[in-house]
């Protein structure tokens, strides 16, 4: 929002139907910081199923930054806050819980966006950088601030295609475009042109196409078929971490930073363990041992892109809207059976076999904050 790279579209909140306007927050007079009995009102609780240590505003924040502008550190408080400013001390509103706030749409920014902006100007405050990260790592549910639903419209929608090391050869996948940037659970929520759409996913991408350019198939779940009591996503990271990688000494490292990224701590981040994953790696997959640590994922960049180039031509054809990430693509659900089409038999023109394909689905919240969500 900040930095326009999304327009605001709509915003209920989760409280009790009430209409605010700007003028009635003028008067800061009404407000005394020191009445310890309005705590509830600036402070709200908000309880979630997801609630754990990791959701609470840490210490740094609160410590940091002045106590007016802690208040709104939150939609909610800041939103309670107003509230209270437009109230009198002989007839204060009491806590609103578990109805609608909704406001309407020319002032709707208005209050939306000065959060933001008191968000924003409350982290900038904070001078080192590692408690500003630690500040920014703070992760919520919409419903625990106080969001019952939120709708937002995406710029920048243009595509352009990157390569790499002077080569048309290389790379050449599609960047640009703001839903690129977007978690991968928001995904499911984009609508086009008003219409919910689905995303359908290519299995086990680079790993088949190793498989399929030598002439060869695989039947197997490519990263299951690795030995070891490591999860799938780790196995996963590490294939094609070490597939991009130039040389297995940089695969090494590579993996170890993906998995530190991911939040993995322990024994699995030493030299000697990830050697004997690469190891273990190598030997679910012979046939395809001596592209690993060789630096060729980046020309299967280069043929996944021009598959993806070739799906959104077609496409488009057809005056069918799509977007691409990368390996995937969305697509409104009316256009579904389309898009299937399209994706296995634009694989199939170039690696001769047919390739796996997945539907997408639906999550709420990211698969390491709330598994089973």
């Amino acid at each position: 929002m900040l930095n326009g790279r999304y327009t605001l579209d709509s915003l209920t909140l989760n409280e009790e139907i009430i209409h605010i306007k700007v003028s009635d927050f003028i008067n800061t007079d009404l407000y005394d910081s020191k009445d310890t009995s309005t705590s509830s009102v600036l402070y709200p609780t908000i309880t979630s199923p997801y609630t754990t240590n990791i959701y609470s505003t840490p210490s740094i924040l609160s410590s940091t930054i002045s106590p007016s502008s802690t208040l709104t550190s939150t939609l909610v408080s800041h939103i309670e806050l107003l509230i209270l400013l437009s109230s009198t001390k002989e007839k204060q509103l009491n806590r609103l819980t578990d109805k609608v706030l909704s406001f309407k749409n020319d002032e709707l920014l208005d209050y939306f966006l000065n959060w933001l902006i008191f968000l924003n100007r409350d982290i900038k405050t904070i001078k080192d950088q590692g408690d500003r990260k630690k500040v920014l790592s703070v992760r919520k549910t919409l419903g625990e601030l106080g969001i019952q639903d939120f709708r937002f419209r995406l710029k920048y929608e243009s595509l352009h295609r990157v390569f790499n090391q002077s080569s048309f050869d290389k790379g050449g996948r599609f960047a640009g475009a703001t839903h690129l940037n977007l978690l991968k659970h928001m995904r499911g929520f984009i609508h086009i042109n008003g219409e919910p759409t689905v995303e359908w996913d290519y299995d086990e991408f680079h790993v088949r196409m190793l498989y399929h350019l030598r002439g060869l198939d695989i039947t197997e779940d490519a990263y299951d078929s690795i030995e070891g009591p490591e999860d799938r996503d780790i196995k996963k990271k590490a294939l094609l971490t070490a597939i991009n990688a130039p040389t297995e000494k940089t695969a090494i490292g590579a993996i170890r930073k993906d998995m530190i990224d991911a939040g993995i701590r322990g024994e699995i981040l030493k030299d000697k363990y990830i050697k004997d994953l690469l190891a273990r790696t190598k030997k679910a997959h012979p046939l395809i041992a001596d592209d690993i640590g060789t630096g060729k994922g980046i020309f299967l960049q280069n043929i996944d892109s021009n598959i993806a180039d070739a799906i959104l031509t077609n496409l488009m054809k057809k005056n069918i809207p799509v977007l691409p990430v990368h390996d995937s693509f969305i697509v409104p659900q009316q256009f579904e059976d389309e898009l299937r089409r399209q994706m296995n038999d634009e694989y199939e023109k170039i690696l001769k076999f047919k390739p796996g394909i997945t539907k997408k689905e639906k999550r709420y919240c990211p698969k390491k904050w709330c598994p089973n969500g």
